[in-house]
């Protein structure tokens, strides 16, 4: 959405809508260019509309069972593929974190479906993986995308995913991407973040672990 800020401003006047769109240098960076203290404002007070945490929420019910039924992974690829580890790093962080074969796992990645088979394939063949095709109800992604144009829909969509993986018991970032950092301070305010389903996050346990009878390792909920 870079560069059409003055076209927002003028749709969103037009229409007298009560949403107000900020980004900075990135569309997930954060507001880089606002004074400190206004910067500061923004990261605490402002959050996701209420159908974009409604979608997140039907999706980790609708794929997973429940919000924290699952754990999360985010692989910046695409533009950074340069940079990413190697798969095998991936397999063993996860393994490191508990991360265990039998518990859910939403990867969340700008790969195309090439790149995805050919870098994913060790993670895939040690855990349970999600990939965005199968999200389930598809009603839900389609519906939510259908708000926005065709040209701004992977960004919007990938908002939706910084949700889900707020919303899981666990997440592995990308450390060299923004993207993953929005998901880590999304994460340590969980709660504010999805108010009408807050208590749920308190509640619910670890993801079980059926192997050997054990559970998986409890982190802190809301760590990132």
């Amino acid at each position: 959405m870079a560069g059409s800020q003055d076209r927002m401003r003028h749709v969103a006047e037009a229409s007298r809508a009560h949403v107000v769109f900020f980004h900075g240098k990135g569309f997930y960076g954060g507001f880089s260019s606002f004074s400190a203290v206004n910067y500061d404002l923004a990261r605490r007070y402002i959050r996701p509309a209420p159908a974009v945490r409604r979608a997140a929420v039907r999706l980790a019910v609708g794929t997973f069972g429940a919000p924290r039924a699952y754990d999360s992974v985010h692989v910046r690829l695409g533009d950074y593929k340069q940079r990413a580890p190697e798969p095998s790093w991936w397999v063993a962080d996860m393994a490191r974190y508990g991360y265990a074969p039998d518990v859910p796992v939403y990867v969340a990645t700008d790969a195309s479906r090439t790149l995805r088979r050919k870098y994913f394939g060790a993670v895939v063949g040690r855990f349970n993986v999600t990939f965005r095709d199968g999200l389930r109800p598809r009603s839900v992604v389609n519906d939510f995308l259908a708000n926005f144009p065709p040209s701004a829909r992977l960004d919007f969509f990938g908002y939706l995913e910084q949700m889900l993986c707020a919303a899981a018991w666990k997440f592995r970032p990308s450390s060299y991407s923004t993207f993953s950092s929005a998901i880590s301070f999304a994460r340590a305010r969980i709660d504010w973040l999805f108010p009408e389903v807050a208590p749920a996050f308190k509640e619910l346990p670890p993801p079980v672990v059926r192997r050997r009878g054990s559970r998986s390792a409890a982190p802190t909920p809301g760590g990132g």
